[in-house]
């Protein structure tokens, strides 16, 4: 049964984000491009939702950032530290 879903299911691919060059994007400038559903989602409900419904303010970590910042040269002891790291959970 597993099997024949799988292949019924065909494949699917997940390109890979690439880093936009900016670490940290304001909420006005949110696409499901740069940050996530959620952030997204509650960025379009600002304006819409009752004065006494308060939204804070709110900035993104872009996809990539993360990679981006880790494979920076200063950063080459942190990257050794967590590929140690991820080896030891076998992942």
């Amino acid at each position: 049964p597993l099997e024949e879903a799988k292949s019924q299911l065909g494949v699917v691919a997940i390109k890979p984000a690439s880093f936009l060059g900016r670490c940290a994007v304001v909420s006005s400038d949110f696409s499901l491009d740069i940050a996530g559903g959620k952030s997204c989602n509650l960025n379009r409900l600002r304006g819409k939702l009752p004065d006494w419904v308060k939204l804070p303010a709110s900035v993104a970590l872009p996809y990539g950032t993360f990679d981006a910042v880790v494979g920076a040269q200063e950063n080459a002891g942190v990257a050794q530290r967590l590929r140690e790291l991820s080896a030891d959970l076998g992942a």
